[in-house]
């Protein structure tokens, strides 16, 4: 149906006089006004988005993206029948011409998201390609133009237009946008740009001045390896030979500020660390952070750039003595696929004898209820979950002696002559006995969880119950 009037105006200019002529005049100016508009609107949205977005008010920046996206997709809806009206004869071939125009218009439409979703974004910033996008838009303009037979006047008036918005575009927009992110990302408008902003196709990966690393939005880590000053949690994967006698193979799942790599890959007793890290731009990042660059150096480290339940999938001959997992927020999206039963039956079957399987809840109750079911030893570590097939063996003597040992890029973390840090490790292993608040064994949490639902990949309640407080 959408053919049939195009097709019927192309018919009626070629076959008509005067009328025709005024009809096709008109299709014109309405069709490449049209297109001008979604320029303009094109080069207007990422400023707009980044000046309303810090304002707070949440509804106006999605009526803004909404309607920007809207105007958009029907301005240059109305490329198709202006083609139509330039490019089909009205005869015998009408028929095949316009099925050729449809072929290419759906064939443009799938290369064009294809390119620019998996191509592009692995190379340009969303600012550039929208400037890419404008450019391209101005082009096709200036063709119509030039195609069409409207008098001079009005050509060259359109020819004017259509220039300025792409000048606007390239040289006015970009300032306006230069802390999209960072509004976006905030709920006032920033002060501040960020320290690094990392954009490809797994998404958008944002530095603050003070080291804290986001991912799409949301915190993901800091840039940190001393326990001293532990401001991310950092004494989780020093923990890990408080768990296991010797964790020479280790698994890690996702890599973000590579701050528990650079730990785990450190630990005395690791032979080799595996991470499987899905977002390459994180490697990026790490490699301009001199705390955790040499991880990147160091020959225990193998880094694979994939989904790691995937890569778990596909390499069923691999075994670990520790797999170990920082998972992001327990309610975001997809986050199920790393914290359901049928994925803990996944690690399970990468263990060694012995191997413990590490990994964070978020404080979900559910997420904690879920590692005590899948395994028959479990327990609740600050707010992550150790388990195993085989009972767990917590020894405080020897996770004591292994961080007396330990050194990062040669350095040692503890000087033992200096009774500050001798007191600091009396304190941690006091702060993290077995009766106390930080660790859980699964019979008191499971007592405390027993309203809960376990998580698995066909009830991902976790990923929406968050905000309705019912975790």
């Amino acid at each position: 149906m959408g053919a049939t009037l195009p097709i019927l105006v192309s018919y009626l200019v070629r076959r008509s006089g005067r009328i025709a002529h005024s009809v096709g005049l008109l299709y014109y100016v309405n069709t490449l006004g049209a297109l001008i508009l979604a320029n303009i609107v094109g080069a207007a949205l990422l400023p707009l988005l980044t000046q309303f977005a810090g304002t707070g008010i949440g509804l106006i920046v999605i009526v803004i993206v909404m309607t920007g996206i809207y105007l958009i997709a029907r301005q240059w809806g109305a490329l198709l029948p202006f083609l139509s009206h330039f490019g089909i004869a009205a005869d015998d071939r009408a028929g095949m011409q316009t099925a050729l125009l449809y072929s290419a218009n759906i064939a443009g439409c799938a290369t064009g998201a294809v390119v620019t979703g998996f191509v592009l974004t692995n190379y340009l910033g969303l600012q550039q390609i929208s400037i890419l996008l404008l450019v391209i838009g101005t082009l096709c303009s200036l063709i119509l133009i030039h195609r069409s037979s409207t008098v001079a006047g009005a050509r060259a008036r359109a020819v004017a237009t259509a220039v300025a918005v792409l000048a606007a575009g390239t040289v006015i927009a970009p300032p306006l946008s230069r802390h999209l992110f960072e509004n976006l990302q905030s709920r006032t408008i920033f002060d501040h740009a960020f320290a690094h902003v990392v954009e490809n196709r797994s998404g958008v990966i944002t530095v603050d001045t003070d080291g804290t690393v986001y991912g799409n939005g949301m915190y993901d880590g800091r840039f940190n390896t001393s326990l001293k000053s532990d401001r991310n949690g950092i004494v989780r994967p020093f923990a890990l030979s408080q768990f296991h006698p010797a964790p020479r193979d280790v698994l890690m799942i996702g890599l973000a500020s590579g701050s528990w790599a650079q730990v785990i890959a450190n630990n005395p007793s690791v032979q080799s660390l595996t991470v499987v890290e899905i977002n390459p731009g994180y490697t990026q990042l790490i490699a301009e952070q001199p705390e955790v660059q040499s991880v990147l150096r160091n020959p225990k480290v193998t880094i694979i750039e994939d989904d790691g339940r995937r890569w778990l999938n596909r390499h069923a001959g691999w075994q670990f003595d520790a797999i170990v997992s920082n998972t992001t927020w327990n309610f975001r999206a997809n986050a199920t696929n790393l914290l359901s039963t049928e994925f803990l039956q996944l690690v399970g079957q990468h263990l060694n004898p012995g191997g413990i399987v590490f990994y964070n809840t978020t404080s979900s109750r559910r997420v904690e209820k879920t590692a005590c079911v899948a395994f028959p030893y479990a327990a609740r570590f600050s707010n992550h979950m150790v388990a195993s097939n085989a009972p767990l063996d917590w020894n405080y003597e020897r996770w004591r002696k292994v961080l007396e040992a330990y050194t990062i890029d040669g350095k040692p973390e503890f000087n033992l002559n200096d009774k500050a840090d001798r007191d600091f490790l009396d304190a941690m292993m006091k702060e993290y006995r077995l009766d106390g608040d930080m660790v859980e064994q699964c019979p008191v949490l499971l007592s405390r969880t027993q309203d809960k639902a376990v998580v698995t990949d066909d009830n991902m309640g976790t990923e929406w119950r968050y905000y309705l407080n019912l975790e």
